[in-house]
């Protein structure tokens, strides 16, 4: 994504920056698009929009080269805040009436590829301190990290998540690039 910054040239009575641009109907929402001169380019769709003091005006969000320097549209900040609170609102009330969704069911503990340590030292600290059982297992999940960027060091169950943050940061301890991951439902 990019930053995009523009001025409205020529139009003295217009402040400078972004125009307000007309309001397009989407499905049954209205959304309103700010129109810009700011050069965009491909690319740059989800990046902010900003006027001259860095205040975010819109998300940028269509280019239109048929339309020369006012092809250029960005969803407005004030669009965006009112989804922003809507989503957050029912997402809430989701969560709420659905007591099953407050826990995660399970957790993974996963070793990400780390080119710092050595082979050696990850494969003791793995038997060690996540007690996984022998040389051949520790190096299964230090070559998934090496070859798919992580490796699977353990489930939990979501009951055990006080164990699970207890392995988190006794490897974090130790130097080793691990995190965990929530999982809500299959």
């Amino acid at each position: 994504c990019g930053i995009a910054c523009g001025i409205a040239r020529g139009l003295p009575d217009i402040p400078p920056t972004f125009l307000s641009g007309p309001q397009f109907a989407n499905g049954t929402n209205l959304a309103t698009y700010v129109v810009t001169d700011a050069a965009l380019a491909p690319g740059m769709s989800g990046g902010p929009l900003m006027d001259i003091d860095g205040t975010v005006c819109g998300i940028n969000t269509l280019l239109r080269t048929d339309m020369g320097g006012l092809g250029n549209y960005a969803v407005s900040a004030k669009t965006i805040r009112r989804f922003l609170r809507e989503y957050a609102d029912s997402v809430s009330a989701d969560r709420i009436s659905n007591e099953e969704a407050l826990d995660p069911i399970y957790f993974r503990l996963w070793l990400y590829n780390d080119n710092f340590n050595k082979k050696e030292r990850v494969s003791k600290i793995l038997r060690n301190v996540a007690k996984i059982d022998g040389d051949i297992a520790a190096t299964k999940i230090m070559m998934e990290a090496h070859r798919k960027g992580k490796g699977l060091v353990r489930e939990f169950s979501g009951q055990d998540k006080i164990e699970a943050n207890e392995m988190l940061v006794s490897l974090r301890d130790e130097d080793i690039l691990v995190e965990i991951e929530s999982i809500w439902s299959n």
